[in-house]
């Protein structure tokens, strides 16, 4: 409820000690978390004995994982993410975004996708000027579906600020400007 009335003192959360065995694709719990307003709260459990510090069971290395979530939110946000909604009309697929507070932080561009089998995308129009007449890099994505786990293409954000977003089934990916 706080996070309606007071989304920037909101403490979110995906899991605890409380809901711990009943959980699943937290992964895309945090990729939401983490991304967008309010303080997020990363399970100690879930970080280090569940592996999804790096992306656990829907795969490991760079780019997947809790600690590339929290590079993301650092780094491109500057830790606290303003954020704007580009799609949110699509049952399966969510995609919002930061806006940049200087060329070093310059915002990014997150999709969500809970279709169970199938890549899921759309051409959306920020208004964040960072990522305007830029080539966007997909710098954390996540796949729990055999397969699918793997960085999505590169994008071009057009002088007007429309650019394609894609994220692998029951997938994410947060796009930012390429060469950070």
């Amino acid at each position: 409820m706080l996070r309606g009335e007071k989304s920037d003192a909101a403490v979110t959360f995906v899991a605890n000690h409380d809901t711990d065995q009943i959980s699943t694709d937290k992964m895309l719990g945090y990729a939401f978390i983490i991304t967008y307003k309010g303080y997020p709260c990363i399970f100690w459990q879930d970080y280090f004995n569940y592996g999804l510090a790096t992306g656990g069971g829907s795969g490991s290395g760079w780019g997947n994982g809790i600690k590339q979530l929290v590079w993301c939110r650092e780094k491109l946000a500057g830790g606290g993410p303003n954020i704007e909604i580009l799609k949110s009309n699509d049952g399966d697929c969510l995609i919002y975004g930061s806006y940049g507070s200087s060329s070093s932080s310059p915002g990014y561009i997150v999709i969500i996708n809970d279709n169970p089998s199938v890549w899921k995308g759309a051409t959306v129009t920020t208004a964040n000027g960072y990522l305007k007449n830029q080539t966007l890099k997909a710098y954390a994505w996540s796949s729990t579906v055999s397969g699918q786990n793997y960085q999505p293409n590169n994008q071009f954000c057009d002088a007007n600020g429309n650019v394609q977003a894609w994220a692998a089934p029951r997938g994410y990916a947060v796009y930012s400007v390429n060469g950070l």
